[in-house]
């Protein structure tokens, strides 16, 4: 959930979420989520870090 984040660790959250299109579940729950949204999240998470390069392996399979 965002409410603990500071405001740029939620302006950098909601970015994320925006890239990987699910602003919807900002303040969703992540158990909650089914596992292909959870991967999502996984992914955002990575990209959250700013990285130079990602390496994925079917990211979006189950």
């Amino acid at each position: 959930r965002r409410q603990h984040l500071d405001r740029k660790a939620r302006d950098v959250a909601d970015e994320v979420l925006a890239r990987i299109r699910m602003t919807e579940l900002a303040d969703a729950q992540v158990g909650r989520l089914s596992h292909g949204q959870r991967q999502w999240v996984e992914i955002g998470m990575v990209i959250a870090g700013d990285p130079e390069l990602i390496l994925l392996d079917e990211p979006a399979a189950g």
